[in-house]
C-alpha cells in the first residue's frame, strides 16, 4: 500500500479514527472476551455470542468498505497515533468489502445456528458430508481478499516517501501476497464446485492434484 492515501471524494459515514477504534479495538475485544470467557466458564452460548460478534464486525467493516470505497488500516511508519490510522481509498475496497461481508456472514450464521441448538458436532458432520459447504465460501472470501491486495489502492501522488516508482515497488509484496491468495481461493472454490456437482469426488481430486504437484 502507498505511504499516504488520497482524500475521499465524499464525507465518510464514520470518521477513520472512530472506525479504527470500533472495528479494530472495541468489537474484536468484546468478541475475544466472549469467546475466551465461554471456554473458561464452559458456557457455549457465550462463545457462540463472541463468534457472532466477530462475524458482525467483519460484516460491518465490509459494508463500510463497499459504501465508502475505503479500508481503515494501521500504518506503523507514522509515530503519532492519529497519523498512523490511515484510510486508503480505491476500487480495491470493493472486493475486500465483499470478503468481509462473506466471511462475517458465515461466522454469524454459524453462531446463530449454535445458539438455535445445532451442536458443533452436527456442523462438523455436515461439513464432512458436504465439503462444498466450507470450500465454496472460504474460496470466495480468500479470492476477494486477495483481489483487493492485487489491485492495490490508488495514490494521487501525495506521497512523502519518494517517487511513484518507489511506492509501486514497496507495494509489490502485498500484490504478490494477493496473487497467492487469489490462486488459493480459486483452487478452493473450484474444488468446492466440483465436489458439489460430483459428490464424493474430493478425495480423488486431491490425489490428482498432489500427484501433479509431485510431478508423478
Amino acid at each position: 500500500m502507498p505511504a499516504q492515501a488520497s482524500k475521499p471524494a465524499a464525507e465518510a459515514l464514520v470518521p477513520p479514527l472512530a472506525s479504527f477504534w470500533l472495528l479494530h479495538v472495541l468489537l474484536p475485544g468484546l468478541a475475544l472476551a466472549g469467546i475466551l470467557g465461554g471456554f473458561h466458564l464452559d458456557l457455549p452460548y457465550l462463545t457462540a455470542a463472541g463468534v457472532g460478534m466477530l462475524g458482525a464486525r467483519f460484516m460491518l467493516a465490509g459494508w463500510l468498505a463497499l459504501r465508502e470505497r475505503q479500508v481503515i488500516v494501521w500504518n506503523a511508519n507514522y509515530r503519532r497515533f492519529t497519523d498512523a490510522v490511515r484510510a486508503y481509498h480505491g476500487p480495491a475496497a470493493v472486493p475486500m468489502g465483499l470478503a468481509g461481508l462473506l466471511g462475517g456472514g458465515v461466522l454469524t450464521a454459524l453462531a446463530l445456528a449454535h445458539l438455535a441448538g445445532i451442536s458443533l458436532d452436527a456442523m462438523r458432520q455436515a461439513v464432512l458430508a458436504q465439503p462444498a459447504l466450507a470450500l465454496v465460501p472460504t474460496g470466495l472470501a480468500l479470492g476477494f481478499y486477495g483481489m483487493g491486495f492485487l489491485m492495490g489502492f490508488r495514490d494521487d501522488g501525495d506521497t512523502p516517501t519518494g517517487p511513484a516508482a518507489w511506492n509501486a515497488l514497496l507495494g509489490m509484496p502485498g500484490r504478490l501476497g494477493g496473487l497467492i491468495l487469489c490462486a488459493l481461493g480459486t483452487a478452493l472454490l473450484g474444488a468446492g464446485v466440483w465436489e458439489g456437482v460430483h459428490p464424493g469426488s474430493l478425495p480423488g481430486l486431491l490425489a490428482t492434484g498432489l500427484s501433479m504437484l509431485a510431478g508423478t
